[in-house]
């Protein structure tokens, strides 16, 4: 099974291990939220609603990375 992610516009991939790991360095607080929530406090719900996004979308991004993900820089 691959790794879930978005397309931006631009053809960059978004990984959702990569946004919980931001999550978790930057707003830990947030672990646990709607999706949207977490993706709004990063910068990248626009980004997000203007990707082409595949299927297996979680309610939230808590969980899914596997320890030595890539981590996304503040918006």
């Amino acid at each position: 099974m691959s790794a879930g992610y978005f397309t931006t516009e631009d053809g960059r991939n978004i990984y959702y291990a990569d946004i919980d790991s931001a999550i978790e360095a930057l707003h830990p607080r947030m672990r646990n939220e709607h999706m949207y929530d977490q993706l709004k406090v990063l910068g990248l719900f626009n980004t997000f609603l203007e990707s082409e996004t595949p299927c297996g979308l979680p309610q939230t991004f808590t969980g899914c990375a596997p320890g030595n993900s890539r981590t996304l820089k503040a918006a």
